[in-house]
């Protein structure tokens, strides 16, 4: 059973290779070369997404706002996306706004300027009530938060209502 074992390892990974240990380290060497180009990719898409947002900014109130409705993100990446965005327009009244769905879920990610916290605005109160419609929760802190949920048919009447506390 352990010969038939080697047998199937060594056809399967080292076909192309004298050995199985030969075998192993080519696929282990490609398997790194490819995470790298994966991590590549990834931040230049992330780069895109970035440019394409802050291109399509909106001036609403005196805030420049910040909005990304129903695009394919993973929220992390939509996060990342908005940390970078507040750091680059310090001193700018700013509120970043975003509705996405990544592996099938909805979430919901809002940043708000310090000044717009001074204001009144809470981002955590934002999603909190806006997660409603995704059938999820979630919070954070005044000047961040995110949620997410299951209804992505709720996603752009959540979008909706948090640009609205931005509009009003």
């Amino acid at each position: 059973e352990m010969e038939d074992i080697i047998k199937n390892v060594k056809e399967t990974v080292a076909a192309n290779a004298p050995s199985i240990m030969v075998g192993l380290h080519k696929l282990m060497n490609e398997n790194e070369e490819m995470k790298k180009d994966i991590i590549e990719f990834v931040n230049e898409r992330r780069a895109q997404v970035k440019e394409q947002i802050i291109s399509n900014a909106k001036i609403i109130n005196d805030i420049k706002v910040f909005q990304v409705d129903s695009l394919l993100l993973a929220a992390d990446i939509a996060k990342d996306i908005a940390f970078q965005i507040k750091g680059e327009h310090k001193g700018q009244s700013i509120a970043f706004i975003a509705a996405t769905v990544f592996n099938g879920r909805p979430s919901l990610t809002v940043m708000l300027s310090d000044d717009l916290v001074e204001r009144g605005l809470n981002a955590g109160n934002m999603v909190r009530e806006a997660a409603k419609y995704i059938q999820g929760g979630g919070g954070g802190q005044p000047h961040f938060a995110t949620a997410g949920g299951k209804n992505i048919d709720g996603l752009k009447t959540a979008f909706s209502q948090l640009m609205d506390i931005i509009k009003s």
